[in-house]
């Protein structure tokens, strides 16, 4: 019985077949692999925070009763409320920013890469998160979460993720239910919004922490 082999051209052909394949799926296996470690991080993130939280309030008393003021618009974690509330109960390491002597700048750019504020001082958390605190009022404050510190791409919705601490006992992140239609700061590409991206995190933990497949990744 004669065996048939194959010609040069059909390995050609199987070749060029295969390399296609692969072009196609091993950067959406990528990406899908990026996305879970995202949420995964960022779930982490969350968690870290919420226990920051629960420590303070055993020395400093329920969340509802701590004295939130608006001395910190501008203070962050430089402000006495961050360094009585928050402070104490974090484990990690302090950074520096722009007018420090290492001068290490950590800029927050929104969904489209657009520079919408400048860290001076934040915290790297022994999980790898990096942490600050940049506005607040007399009910509520600002928390940011950068799931890989200071690394880039430093961006509302894609690494940079934005919660509320509220006076009324809840940690929650930023936004309401229409997160990518949302006026104000949606999780949505190109709509000119200043910090559109703040309400990613609430959409992720509202689908059940998973990236959804009309998020803008």
């Amino acid at each position: 019985m004669s065996r048939k082999s194959f010609t040069l051209s059909e390995i050609l052909i199987a070749t060029v077949i295969i390399g296609i394949i692969a072009a196609i799926t091993i950067p959406l296996i990528y990406t899908n692999y990026i996305k879970e470690v995202t949420v995964q991080k960022l779930k982490k993130g969350f968690a870290s925070v919420c226990d920051i939280v629960k420590l303070s309030e055993l020395d400093n008393g329920p969340l509802k009763d701590w004295e939130f003021d608006t001395s910190y618009n501008s203070e962050g974690v430089n402000s006495e409320f961050f360094k009585k509330y928050f402070e104490p109960y974090i484990i990690g390491t302090k950074k520096y920013g722009v007018h420090s002597p290492d001068r290490v700048e950590y800029p927050v750019n929104n969904i489209d890469g657009q520079r919408v504020n400048n860290i001076l001082v934040w915290y790297v958390l022994s999980d790898g998160t990096g942490l600050t605190m940049f506005s607040g009022g007399i009910n509520y404050c600002w928390i940011l979460i950068d799931i890989n510190a200071s690394n880039s791409p430093n961006r509302l919705g894609k690494d940079i993720f934005m919660l509320d601490i509220y006076r009324n006992g809840k940690v929650r992140f930023w936004g309401d239910t229409n997160y990518a239609s949302s006026t104000v700061y949606p999780c949505k590409k190109g709509t000119g919004a200043q910090y559109a991206g703040a309400t990613c995190g609430a959409w992720i933990q509202a689908v059940g922490w998973k990236i959804p497949d009309d998020y803008p990744w």
